[in-house]
């Protein structure tokens, strides 16, 4: 998603969302461990690839596009609640 889209997302977003989001954060972010979390990342990475994602961890990131894309609705010119979890099968 591009900038410009993330942020026109974002200002559909209600104001107390976006501050849990950001208590949250800064909770997460002091936890952070960089070594812990670059370890993670390789073995997710192997994990998606060893289960047919060819792109691993990118194709994540697509998904979490897809999903967004989808809720969007453009003749109303917003985001539908969709008032369920998606879930995505993988191959």
């Amino acid at each position: 998603m591009s900038d410009d889209r993330f942020q026109e997302w974002g200002k559909t977003v209600r104001p107390e969302i976006w501050q849990d989001y950001e208590v949250k954060q800064e909770y997460w972010s002091e936890k952070y461990s960089p070594l812990l979390g670059g370890m993670q990342d390789f073995a997710y990475n192997l994990f998606l690839k060893g289960n047919r994602v060819s792109e691993g961890k990118k194709n994540y990131g697509r998904v979490v596009e897809l999903l967004i894309a989808a809720s969007y609705n453009r003749e109303k010119g917003e985001f539908e609640d969709w008032g369920r979890e998606v879930s995505v099968a993988l191959p």
